[in-house]
């Protein structure tokens, strides 16, 4: 998708508001349609004709011409509010849906940068839509009825005209895509600089660690001096730029004064020639140098930031056809090579494991703090990838099953319960909507939840927000009850249990491990690994 299909896209879908911009658009324009003929009749039926009186109603007819154009410009900020404001939201949706959709790939990585520097580049790309819609619009409409007016008044003048515009046009789109070219390599050199910033800053603890501060600053000197050589380019071609314009507005002016007296030996009148040059001195000289400012600037930034938005936010990869997607055989789990670290230059967190759960095998995960117990299970779920090696559900690789099946039939309960403002139906049918009342009583009574179910006054009794009222255990109970509904092939459970009393979680993870669900326990009570088929010990060997 490109940045103009992705910007036409927006103002497509609001007919309405374009059609009424476009009327107030060339009610607007009229003043510099009627400028020059207006003072041409003005000089050559009037005043020079020795009526005043005609030459002073011509300049009101110019004045009247000069006041539609003012209304006309209040009238077109309605339309411009009703196509620029719903342009950020349309392109915030875009990049909301971009980044979910590749959440939910399993070969997805969270950039939060990347994501902040996309978000920046919305509200950029509405600020230059904005701009752009408010002064290059009415630019180009006076430039091109300075035009029409200029032929209305006097064809050999226009020609006189005509002459130098063309060569400052052409010289102009020569430059044209040799400053697109350095502004998006302005833009990419940025990009690079945040980049190798981020990363550093990820791995500062171990570049600290590891004496390596003098590499980590000549790779962030080379960035910037690499962005600002780019911005240093960019900077002397927008000046050669506006040199080529500044000279280009002011020729058919001199053109027209050297050609005065050929043109008034019979070809134009005096009013004619004056008229001309009201055009070109009020309308065209002045349009021309905006329309070169803005198209050399805002315009060119806004193409190059749209299209770069448009790129972020497009599909990375092929995505799999519905004859490629592969549902899981069973809920077995295979590990091989499994590596991940949580920065580029730190100690992974999971080191080339290689491990193997039976469909319907209780697992208990243990290990001390911040050795990975979290992050194994946030792997298998699909929430992160992995740097290295393989998983596999059922003989199925995570990057083969689709998105909605593998968060259907793998799912992960945190630490912390999420509930909602609802009813208890609600929260606990959150995953099954289709779950009837007899499979809400068969969750309640495996989960032990009949006495929260009461207190609340049944399925109809209401939540607070995030669940507040309700003891932390209370919450959990309902987050295990709203897993159990789903029947999953693997559940997996960080610490799922932690503000349960030993007897309660006790209850929990035997009803999940008969429910023929593959189960994977990061346990944090003795009891709770004691339960297990197996243990797998983070860091250590497996038991």
């Amino acid at each position: 998708m490109s940045g103009l299909r992705l910007l036409g896209g927006s103002l497509h879908d609001r007919p309405s508001a374009v059609a009424v911009l476009a009327v107030w658009s060339l009610v607007e324009a009229v003043p510099a349609l009627t400028a020059g003929l207006l003072v041409a009749q003005a000089l050559d039926r009037g005043f020079l004709a020795g009526r005043p009186v005609t030459g002073l109603a011509w300049l009101g007819l110019y004045a009247l011409a000069q006041l539609a154009g003012v209304l006309a410009t209040r009238q077109t900020y309605g339309p411009l509010a009703d196509l620029v404001e719903p342009l950020r939201d349309d392109l915030t949706r875009l990049v909301v849906r971009s980044h979910l959709s590749r959440v939910d790939q399993p070969a997805h990585q969270s950039d939060s940068v990347a994501v902040n520097r996309v978000v920046d580049q919305v509200e950029t790309v509405r600020t230059l839509t904005a701009t752009v819609l408010r002064n290059l619009r009415p630019a180009a409409l006076s430039l091109i009825a300075a035009l029409i007016g200029l032929a209305g008044v006097d064809l050999d003048i226009l020609v006189v005209v005509a002459v130098p515009l063309v060569l400052t046009v052409a010289a102009y789109c020569a430059l044209f895509p040799r400053t697109a070219a350095r502004q998006r390599s302005a833009i990419g050199a940025g990009e690079v600089l945040a980049g190798t910033s981020g990363r550093l800053l990820d791995g500062l603890r171990e570049v600290t660690a590891a004496g390596a501060e003098a590499e980590a600053k000549a790779r962030t000197g080379i960035a910037v001096d690499g962005h600002a050589v780019q911005l240093r380019r960019l900077g002397r071609s927008g000046a050669l730029r506006t040199l080529v314009i500044t000279a280009g507005g002011y020729l058919p002016i001199v053109a027209v004064l050297a050609a005065a007296p050929w043109l008034l030996a019979g070809r134009a009148t005096t009013g004619e020639v004056t008229g001309a040059f009201v055009y070109l001195v009020s309308t065209l000289q002045p349009a021309l140098q905006s329309l070169a400012q803005m198209t050399g600037s805002w315009l060119l930034q806004l193409t190059v930031t749209a299209g770069h938005l448009a790129r972020s936010c497009a599909p990375r990869g092929p995505e799999l056809r519905a004859g490629d997607r592969r549902r899981p055989a069973d809920g077995s789990v295979r590990l091989r090579g499994l590596s991940f670290g949580y920065g580029r230059l730190s100690t992974p967190t999971v080191d080339d494991l290689d491990f193997d759960i039976s469909a319907g095998e209780h697992v208990a995960v243990v290990g001390p703090s911040g050795a990975g117990k979290s992050t194994l299970v946030n792997l298998i779920g699909g929430l992160i990838s992995p740097q290295a090696g393989d998983i596999l559900i059922g003989g199925v690789p995570l990057a083969s099953i689709d998105p909605v099946e593998l968060h259907r039939q793998v799912v992960l309960v945190p630490q912390q319960a999420y509930l909602f403002a609802g009813t208890l139906r609600e929260n606990l049918a959150y995953l099954a909507p289709c779950a009837t009342d007899r499979d809400l009583d068969r969750a309640v009574t495996a989960l032990a939840l009949e006495p929260v179910v009461r207190r609340l006054g049944g399925y109809a009794g209401l939540l607070a927000p995030h669940g507040d009222g309700l003891s932390a255990g209370e919450a959990q109970l309902i987050a295990l009850a709203r897993v159990y509904l789903v029947q999953a092939l693997v559940v997996l459970l960080d610490e799922a249990t932690c503000h349960l009393d030993p007897a309660a979680e006790a209850r929990a993870e035997q009803a999940f491990a008969a429910s023929g669900s593959t189960l994977v326990v990061v346990a944090h009570r003795a009891a709770s690994a004691a339960r297990a088929q197996r243990v797998l010990v983070v860091g250590g060997p497996t038991g």
